[in-house]
């Protein structure tokens, strides 16, 4: 299987970063009344923080494939 990401790949750990960040900052808003507080906080950090760590991972392996491919040229 090819290394590069395909634009359909790229577009996708992009859309699921925003799906995970504006999930963790909706659990932690108190849009799930559901949850006790203390819950609601610990798991709303939890979603965010992992989406923003996945996003720049993210950022980090394409920022490299870029790099690379202009090696190649």
């Amino acid at each position: 299987m090819n290394s590069r990401s395909s634009k359909f790949e790229r577009a996708f750990n992009y859309s699921l970063v925003a799906v995970l960040i504006l999930l963790g900052l909706l659990i932690i808003s108190g849009i799930f009344r559901s949850m006790p507080p203390d819950f609601r906080s610990i798991f709303g950090g939890i979603i965010l923080v992992y989406g923003v760590v996945r996003f720049l991972l993210l950022s980090n392996r394409y920022r490299k494939e870029k790099k690379t491919d202009e090696k190649k040229e």
